[in-house]
This record gives C-alpha cells, sequence and structure tokens, in this order.
C-alpha cells in the first residue's frame, strides 16, 4: 500500500478524438506505474493517476479523461462507488473495471455501477491496451473468465422460472440476433460480419437495444438478455 498519490498530469494537451487520455487509478504504486507506463508506450495519453477513489473522484472530472482504468479494490472509497460516483460527476469518462477478481459478485457491481468494460490484472499486455481502446471506441469488454463466471450464475438462477417472451422487450427479430452476439462478446465489427450489414448498421442497433432495454451499455443489456432469457 502506498501514500496517497497522484494528481493529474501537467502539460497534457486538452481533450480530442485521437490519442485516447486514460486515468489510472491503483493503491499498487509498482503496478500503477507500470500500467501508466504500457499505456503510454501504445500511444495512448495518462493524464492523471492516482492512489484512492477518493482523489480520483475530484480529479477525473477536470481530467477529461476518455477511459478510467479503475482498480476495485482500493483503501477507503471502493472503486464500485467510485464508478457510481463518476456516472454522476464524469459520465463523458467510461470505466473499465481492472481487478483480480473475476467472481460473479464482483462482476455484476462493477456492471451495475456502470462499468463499461471488466478486465483481470493478469490478463496480457495487449489484451490491456485493445480493452481499453474498445471501451474508448464505445464497446464493452469483458475478461472471458468473468463473462463465463457471471452468466453462468445468471443463467443458474434463472432456469426455474424462465418466461417465454417472442418479442421481449419489444426487441425486433434482428435486434435479437444483434442482442445474441453482444452476449457472445463480438465486436460490432464481429457483429456486422456475422449478420452481412455494415458497422454502421450494428451500431445503430445496439442503440436502439439499449434504449428499448433502458440500459446504459453493452454489458449491462448482456447481463439482462441472459438475466431475462431474451434470447
Amino acid at each position: 500500500m502506498t501514500s496517497e498519490a497522484v494528481s493529474i498530469r501537467a502539460n497534457v494537451p486538452a481533450a480530442q478524438a485521437e490519442p485516447t487520455r486514460v486515468f489510472v487509478v491503483d493503491d499498487h504504486e509498482l503496478f500503477r506505474t507500470g500500467l501508466c507506463g504500457l499505456l503510454e508506450q501504445h500511444g495512448l495519453v495518462v493524464v492523471g493517476e492516482a492512489a484512492s477513489a477518493e482523489t480520483a473522484c475530484v480529479e477525473i472530472p477536470a481530467a477529461a479523461a476518455d477511459v478510467v482504468v479503475m482498480d476495485l479494490e482500493l483503501p477507503g472509497i471502493s472503486g464500485v462507488e467510485a464508478t457510481k460516483r463518476l456516472a454522476r460527476s464524469a459520465p463523458r469518462a467510461r470505466v473499465v473495471a481492472f481487478t483480480m477478481a473475476a467472481d460473479d459478485d464482483s462482476v455484476a457491481a462493477a456492471i451495475s455501477a456502470g462499468a463499461r468494460g471488466y478486465l483481470l490484472k493478469d490478463a496480457p499486455a495487449e489484451d490491456i491496451i485493445a480493452a481499453v481502446q474498445a471501451v474508448a471506441a464505445g464497446e464493452s469488454p469483458i475478461s472471458p473468465r468473468a463473462a463465463g463466471s457471471l452468466f453462468e450464475r445468471l443463467r443458474s438462477d434463472g432456469a426455474n422460472d424462465r418466461v417465454d417472451r417472442p418479442a421481449a422487450g419489444g426487441l425486433t427479430a434482428r435486434e435479437r440476433e444483434v442482442l445474441e452476439l453482444l452476449v457472445d462478446g463480438r465486436s460490432n465489427t464481429e457483429i456486422a460480419d456475422a449478420l452481412y450489414i455494415s458497422p454502421p448498421t450494428v451500431k445503430h442497433h445496439i442503440s436502439s437495444i439499449l434504449g428499448k432495454l433502458g440500459v446504459g451499455n453493452r454489458i449491462q443489456a448482456a447481463v439482462q438478455a441472459v438475466r431475462e432469457r431474451l434470447i
């Protein structure tokens, strides 16, 4: 555990479409420093870092971050609670939960709080970079191990109360096809290829799905789809 750190970095350009601006929150100094270095090596701009959720919640709104890499296991305010607060104070910043915990309770809590992605700390470096870039692009990556645990629990919990929903949530047949591929963890490009439609059309369908289901991101849509047997 380290002493409290770290303020917004100086001389970082104002927010722009490229490169992606990232804020890192982790209480382990060596890990945090290494992660910041990894992100910068791949052309991402680290606009700030913090060792606690309290500091992060103060500094992130001013940092104009596109993505926040958030450790869930922090001293004081948890990463889950910080994610909830940032959804109100810095809605532009998309949070990636970054933790060692793959259990379904942790995944569900982070997603419910508004996390746009869920990544395990033992993931390969290339997966970490890809996840941050995917979240910046509006996608919702989730570690396969974490997703498997969560969806298996949801399927088990709902096994005895399945409802036949031929038009669940008012979704069209095409939207249900897109939703099924979302649950499989497919990217927009992969969904487009599978359904022989364009990526902009996929994006339109996903926006419609989120609105009809009343959720804020792709992971929440996938969770609701599994929990309520929409596909």
